[in-house]
C-alpha cells in the first residue's frame, strides 16, 4: 500500500481554512484539530450551497454547521482561507 503524506496541519491550527470535498461540497471553518490519518475538526463551520439547477455553480447561500468532523477520504483540497487569492482561469 502506498504511503500518503499528511499536509502540515499544525501551521493551519486556529486559522480559518477552506475545504473542497468529493461530490462538490465546499466548507470553511476554524481548524481545531486533526489526526494522523488526515481527518480534521472544524469549528464554526459554514457550508457553501450550490445551485439546485446547476451543481457546478456556487450560490451566495450558506448553511451553518457548527463543529464538524471531516473525514480525510472526502477531502480534495484544504487551504488557508484568509490568505488565498483567486486568479483568473487560464483555460477559459
Amino acid at each position: 500500500m502506498e504511503k500518503v503524506q499528511i499536509p502540515d496541519y499544525q501551521s493551519l491550527m486556529g486559522k480559518k481554512i477552506h475545504v473542497k470535498l468529493v461530490g462538490g461540497r465546499e466548507s470553511e471553518g476554524i481548524l481545531r484539530g486533526y489526526d494522523q490519518t488526515g481527518n480534521v475538526i472544524l469549528d464554526d463551520c459554514t457550508e457553501f450551497l450550490r445551485d439546485p439547477r446547476d451543481a457546478t455553480v456556487l450560490t451566495d447561500k450558506t448553511r451553518k454547521l457548527g463543529t464538524t468532523v471531516v473525514r480525510s477520504q472526502n477531502v480534495i483540497t484544504i487551504y488557508d482561507a484568509e490568505s488565498a487569492i483567486e486568479i483568473p482561469n487560464p483555460f477559459l
